[in-house]
C-alpha cells in the first residue's frame, strides 16, 4: 500500500497529483463548460504529470450477481482511482452518495469527486 507522508492516505501521491491537475485545469479554463471539456482537459493534465488514465470506462452494475446495467466512470487513474467530474453550481451531498455507490460497485477503493463549479471543490471517498 502506497502512503503519502503528508496525508497518510492510500495512494496519496497519486491523489495529490490528480488534485494538482484539477486546479491547473480550473485555473486555466474556469467555470461554465460541458463536463466532457473538463474530462478531456484532466486527461491531458494527467498525462503531463505522468499519470496513466482512461476516460469513460464502463463499469457493470450487478444485482444478485446479475448484470443489470452499466455506468461510465469519467476517468480511471493508474488503475487505482475512480475520478468523477461534475460541473454544478452547488455541491450536493447526493453527488457524494452517488459516487460512493458507484465506488462500491467497482473494483476500486478510492474515488475523487471533482466539481468545476463557480468555486472549485473536491471530495475524496474511500471504501
Amino acid at each position: 500500500m502506497e502512503k503519502n507522508s503528508e496525508s497518510n492516505y492510500q495512494f496519496g501521491e497519486i491523489t495529490n497529483k490528480i488534485i494538482q491537475a484539477f486546479y491547473q485545469v480550473y485555473n486555466e479554463i474556469g467555470f461554465g463548460f460541458e463536463k466532457e471539456v473538463y474530462i478531456n482537459s484532466l486527461d491531458l493534465a494527467f498525462k503531463n504529470l505522468n499519470l496513466n488514465s482512461e476516460k469513460n470506462r464502463e463499469i457493470e452494475i450487478l444485482f444478485n450477481n446479475e448484470k443489470v446495467g452499466v455506468y461510465n466512470a469519467n476517468l480511471i487513474v493508474e488503475e487505482k482511482i475512480l475520478v468523477q467530474v461534475f460541473c454544478v453550481e452547488n455541491f450536493f451531498e447526493n453527488l457524494e452518495q452517488k459516487v460512493y455507490n458507484e465506488l462500491k460497485l467497482s473494483k476500486y477503493n478510492i474515488a475523487l469527486i471533482l466539481n468545476f463549479g463557480i468555486k472549485p471543490e473536491f471530495k475524496r471517498k474511500q471504501i
